[in-house]
């Protein structure tokens, strides 16, 4: 049985590179070009995604949520969801190029398959970050400047609760860079209005209600980016994970919840006279 930092070394090679990748780069004649694309295609890195995603720690666990929107040039939709399960009670949630996020998951779930069944043993949330890395890393070294000329990327946040049964949170750059040890991370469009809502109000300890209000908060302030999705309109994904579980909250509580803000918002603003429009609903 081989064991797990063995098994991660193992997946450095070219299996880890998707396949439309692979296509892409047989297809595509950037010869003479990257450097002239480098600078400018990579400043637009997660910048109109249309997509906020974020996780945080609370005192049970981790929260971990995004917005609905999902872009393809001037269209788009607000039904897209985000955040999936990958394996023992932790998620992950990308922005980035829809394609190249539904393969990125669906490998990343077959590979946590396979070395659970190499390993004999569950892989939990702190040694699938390695496994995310690794495919990262490999996708971003075979296409290099491709990835940011064809727009294929993703820039994923996973959490989770892991074996020393306390929550986990970690951030990832395209390349395959982690961010560990972290109370909260964001990525996205919308992802610095949110982080800087998680700065301000994120505390050690929080309940597992705070957070979630918190959560929420924050993607609504992120929607001011014009990208993401108001969650007012369109329910956010939001999801707490802890020793019992994974616990998503449902949609029309999402709606009540955020509409509970944004009446909020607008008392506290003044706008008295556009209190009729957002009601109170049901679902709370």
């Amino acid at each position: 049985m081989l064991k797990l930092p063995d098994a991660l070394d193992n997946l450095q090679g070219g299996d880890l590179v998707l396949r439309p990748l692979k296509q892409f780069k047989e297809r595509v004649d950037t010869v003479g070009m990257q450097n002239l694309l480098a600078d400018r295609v990579k400043a637009t890195v997660g910048k109109s995604t249309g997509t906020t995603v974020l996780a945080m720690l609370y005192k049970d666990g981790a929260v971990i949520a995004g917005d609905r929107r999902a872009t393809s040039w001037h269209t788009h939709e607000d039904d897209y969801i985000k955040v999936e399960e990958t394996a023992n009670n932790a998620m992950i949630a990308c922005a980035g190029s829809v394609p190249y996020i539904q393969e990125l998951v669906k490998n990343l779930q077959l590979w946590i398959e396979m070395l659970e069944r190499e390993q004999e043993a569950p892989i939990y949330v702190n040694d699938q970050v390695g496994v995310l890395s690794a495919m990262l890393r490999a996708n971003f070294e075979y296409l290099q400047v491709l990835i940011y000329f064809l727009g294929y990327y993703a820039v994923p946040i996973m959490a989770g609760y892991d074996v020393k049964n306390c929550g986990r949170v970690y951030g990832f750059d395209e390349a395959g860079g982690v961010e560990r040890d972290r109370n909260f991370v964001t990525a996205g469009s919308g992802g610095d209005f949110a982080k800087l809502i998680l700065m301000d109000s994120w505390r050690q300890n929080m309940e597992e209600q705070e957070a979630v209000r918190l959560a929420m908060r924050a993607i609504m302030r992120a929607s001011y980016d014009i990208y993401t999705s108001h969650p007012a309109l369109a329910p956010a994904t939001i999801n707490s994970i802890s020793a019992d579980g994974i616990r998503c909250l449902e949609e029309s509580k999402a709606l009540a919840l955020a509409g509970e803000i944004h009446r909020e918002d607008l008392e506290r603003f003044g706008k008295t006279e556009h209190l009729k429009y957002f009601a109170p609903t049901g679902g709370k």
